[in-house]
Order: C-alpha cells, then sequence, then structure tokens
C-alpha cells in the first residue's frame, strides 16, 4: 500500500505534469484542438481531398453527412495561421445491438498535412475527440483505420465474424425461382428505413440521413449498388454491392431482410456478372444468414475484425448496464443481478460475490465484449472459473454493427 506522501507526491507530479503540457501546447504556433466551425469547411476539404481523394477531390461528395454545417462542431482540428493542418473526424450515430440503444462515434478522415506531421498533432486530437465523446456519453467509438495512431492510444481490432468469398457455382446452391432482382429507387428511401430498423444489429437512420447515406455511395468513382430483392412482386430483401476501385472485386457491402432472399438476390447477381467472387461478411449472431450459407459447400473465414476498422468501449461499467437486457437473455440459467460492472482507468472488472476479472487494457475491453474470451490476449478470460467464467463464455461475443453505408 502507498504511503499518504507518496500517494501525495505522485498527486503532485501529475498536477506539474499537466501544467507542463498545458505550457508546452500553449508555446505551439497551433491553433486548437477545437470543433470547425461551417465555413472552414471548404479549408478543411483542401487538406483532406489531396490526401484521401487526390483524384477526384470527392469527400464531401462520398460523405456529405459528415462534411456539412450540422456536423461541423465534430471534425476536430488543429490550425496554423487560421488553415486547418490537422483533422480528425467524428460522426455520431445511433446504434443498436441485439435491441439495445446505443451512440456510436464514427471516426475518419484522419489526416495532418505533410508539412506538419510528427509534431503530435493527430495524438492532440485523438484525445480531444475522446473528450468530446465523453461529453456525448459515446459507448463506442469505432474508427475506420487500425495504423499505430489507434494501437498506441488503445484502439484494437474486435468483433468475430463470418467472411465468405463465393463464386458463381453459388447460383447452383441458392433457389432463385420465384425471387427477382430490382434496381433501388429514391421513392424506395422509406421502405428501406423500416427494412433496416427490423434488423436486430444496425444503425439508427432518420429519413433523411439515409438519404444522405445513399447519394454517398452513388457518389464513389465505382458506385455501389443498390437492389430489392422481390418474392411474389414484394419486396422482401435488400443488398447493396460495393465495387471494388478496379470494378473485379465486390463485396456484399450491406444487406436487410429475409435472408433466403438475400441468396437468392445475390445469386442472380452473380449470374449477370463477369467477377469471379464476391465477398460476404456476416455476423457471427447472424445464424439465419449463416444457415444459407453454410450448406454451399463455401468454407468461410472466422475473423477477428473487418475492413481494418479498430473500435474502444471508453466506459465499460456504463457500456455493460446499459447491455444487460440483452445480456440476461444470453446467459441463460445465470443471475445477472449479481453481476457488477466497472469502469477502472482504461480497462474494467467484472465482479461477483467477492470474486473478481480485472480488464486492465482497453483492447482487452473491447476484445473480450466483441471477439470472445477466445481472442489474443485474454489468457486471464480464458482461465477464469466460477460464475464470472460461466458468464464471459456463454455471452460474449456481442455481434458489432459492420460499417456498411454508415462507413465513415
Amino acid at each position: 500500500m502507498k504511503s499518504r506522501g507518496s500517494a501525495n507526491t505522485a498527486r503532485r507530479l501529475s498536477k506539474d505534469f499537466s501544467n507542463e503540457r498545458a505550457k508546452s501546447m500553449k508555446a505551439l504556433p497551433f491553433e486548437g484542438p477545437r470543433g470547425a466551425r461551417a465555413d472552414e469547411i471548404p479549408a478543411l476539404l483542401e487538406l483532406l481531398n489531396p490526401i484521401f481523394r487526390p483524384a477526384t477531390a470527392s469527400m464531401a461528395q462520398e460523405h456529405p453527412y459528415m462534411y456539412c454545417a450540422e456536423n461541423s462542431s465534430n471534425l476536430r482540428i488543429m490550425l496554423d495561421n487560421g488553415r486547418p493542418v490537422s483533422h480528425f473526424g467524428c460522426k455520431f450515430w445511433g446504434i443498436r445491438i441485439l435491441g439495445v440503444p446505443l451512440l456510436c462515434c464514427s471516426v475518419g478522415g484522419v489526416g495532418t498535412h505533410p508539412d506538419y506531421r510528427s509534431r503530435n498533432l493527430a495524438t492532440t486530437l485523438i484525445k480531444d475527440a475522446e473528450g468530446l465523446c465523453a461529453q456525448k456519453g459515446a459507448d463506442i467509438i469505432y474508427v475506420s483505420g487500425s495504423r499505430g495512431l489507434y494501437v498506441r492510444n488503445g484502439y484494437t481490432k474486435a468483433g468475430r465474424n463470418l467472411v465468405w468469398k463465393v463464386d458463381g457455382v453459388l447460383t447452383a446452391w441458392f433457389k432463385t425461382s420465384g425471387f427477382a432482382l430490382r434496381e433501388f429507387q429514391a421513392a424506395d428511401l422509406p421502405l428501406l428505413a423500416r427494412c433496416c430498423a427490423a434488423e436486430p444489429v444496425a444503425y439508427e437512420r432518420p429519413l433523411e440521413e439515409l438519404r444522405l447515406l445513399v447519394e454517398g455511395r452513388l457518389a464513389r468513382s465505382n458506385p455501389d449498388r443498390f437492389f430489392w430483392v422481390e418474392r411474389s412482386g414484394r419486396k422482401v430483401a435488400f443488398l447493396e454491392i460495393m465495387m471494388g476501385s478496379a470494378g473485379d472485386e465486390l463485396i456484399l457491402w450491406e444487406y436487410a431482410g429475409d435472408r433466403s432472399a438475400v441468396a437468392a438476390g445475390l445469386a442472380i447477381f452473380m449470374a449477370g456478372q463477369n467477377s469471379s467472387a464476391v465477398t460476404v461478411p456476416v455476423l457471427l449472431d447472424d445464424r439465419q444468414m449463416r444457415a444459407c450459407f453454410e450448406p454451399s459447400g463455401f468454407e468461410p473465414q472466422v475473423m477477428d475484425h473487418i475492413f481494418e476498422h479498430t473500435l474502444k468501449v471508453p466506459d465499460f461499467g456504463g457500456f455493460m448496464d446499459k447491455m444487460r437486457p440483452a445480456l440476461a437473455k444470453r446467459f441463460v440459467g445465470g443471475r445477472l443481478e449479481d453481476f457488477v460492472f466497472k469502469s477502472r482507468d482504461s480497462g474494467g472488472a467484472i465482479q461477483c460475490k467477492g470474486a473478481e476479472l480485472p480488464l486492465k487494457t482497453p483492447d482487452a475491453v473491447a476484445k473480450l465484449i466483441f471477439t470472445g474470451v477466445e481472442a489474443e490476449g485474454l489468457e486471464n478470460c480464458k482461465a477464469v472459473g466460477g460464475a464470472i467464467g460461466e458468464f464471459v463464455r456463454g455471452v460474449f461475443p456481442l455481434p458489432m454493427v459492420l460499417p456498411g453505408m454508415n462507413y465513415v
């Protein structure tokens, strides 16, 4: 146990460090970190387009819901002489996991002007953005990247999924008679909103936001393809196919509705394509979709991440308490009321009747929740026994939304 003197010393050193850091930041010739103003978005795009879209300068067109006046305060920037030189873009969405409403912060467009790199601007912005997330009560921070900046700050690849790589032979396995594939029309947006809202793991999408999401995917240099699958003249499933940069790589980017219709629609689509294969990501919890593909003879790859995304759960205790209604349904035969979930420093702990399972780092938290006890680095979770052991093996992993149209 630390003595009172050593504790006081630690507090003084921490305070001194904070003061010195504040002084050093004030000494830097930069303004920020802060949210962008609406009138600064054109200058921000002058920074981002050469980094991410040098050929098309289409960041605003592909992400109209992000680079707009309504979201400007969530675009965190550092400026030099009034010009944005580093950016950490946030967009807050409502999501549902197993019927539980949560707030997710998607992060994208993270970049620094080449002349200003290696000055810790991005690190300053990531800490600023995490403060914004805490202020807004974000349950998950979801980054469209996996570089060292994120890993060093506790973000990790997590989320156990199945990925099929299927080719034209797929058409022999699925019943397509009675199904028809129709192009998506703008007038179908209300129906699409209802179709997506019925999914157990999904983004919450107000109609106007959904319109912008579709427009953004259509603004890509190789636009996505949107389809309805009809059965007996009734729209029963939705498909979004992402076309690779060369037009020869296809991904089932998003789907919703009747799973047998999704499979039939994909088979119909492939029958008319010259592409050799389509990548099909499926949530581990999506048993109906798995049942469509597992008999086909194609072997899925089990992946702990998809699309190089990393994530963090900033408040483990708060997240787990919100998820209690869903956890109770998964913890068969157990007493969830005996469990206490704690946030602790950057990690957390699970407690039950005097026993405790510590989760000492943010990546341990995210991996346990979304990848499960078999994740690399969770040896203490694999070995834990008693009620806590039954809990972590029976409840996790939870499904996590795939980026889909909400990719930033």
